[in-house]
């Protein structure tokens, strides 16, 4: 299996547990990597579902949707961290239903 596609989620659990580590293939069951991109990338739409136990990890890496948590731990080309006023400018994206992208 091609594991050269990951996705690292630094969730640290409350007892202070690592995060944990998800590769591709995890989101896109019940398809292989290879057979996603052979198939399904930028040629037709895909939809699965996931498991409870891979949407609660992807949710405690995302803070279970807290916007200003998980803005605190994005960073800015610069380095910087973002201002409250630029939260506060996500979250009125997010209110009307707009992308937020964060790095």
């Amino acid at each position: 299996a091609d594991n050269s596609l990951f996705y690292t989620i630094e969730a640290m659990a409350p007892s202070g547990e690592a995060g944990f580590q998800l590769q591709f293939a995890d989101l896109v069951p019940p398809l292989t990597t290879e057979k996603f991109l052979k198939e399904h990338w930028g040629v037709k739409p895909f939809a699965t579902s996931l498991s409870e136990d891979m949407l609660t990890i992807i949710s405690v890496g995302f803070y279970d949707g807290n916007m200003a948590e998980c803005v605190a731990n994005c960073r800015k080309e610069d380095n910087s961290s973002f201002t409250e006023s630029e939260l506060e400018a996500f979250q009125s994206d997010l209110d009307q239903r707009r992308s937020v992208i964060l790095p």
